[in-house]
């Protein structure tokens, strides 16, 4: 199963229709049909540095932030 969560603030409109499928065309692209959880927010330019000050510690803006569900696991092997 293939879950998209979307949050958008109030002031940005979006068409999550076409969100959704662009993610699933992407992630059909790279393999990817079922099993993962994608997670999208879109902000202004405040909250992403904001974001960008508190998790990489840099006090900018970008156009994309991303984070990895495994960064920092550790698995057996």
């Amino acid at each position: 199963m293939i879950s998209i969560l979307l949050f958008s603030e109030s002031r940005y409109p979006v068409n999550r229709k076409v969100i959704r499928g662009e993610v699933v065309d992407v992630l059909s692209k790279k393999g990817i049909v079922s099993d993962v959880e994608v997670s999208i927010a879109i902000v202004g330019d405040r909250k992403i540095r904001e974001l960008n000050k508190k998790y990489r510690g840099k006090d900018e803006t970008t156009d994309v932030l991303s984070f990895s569900q495994t960064e920092g696991v550790v698995i057996a092997q």
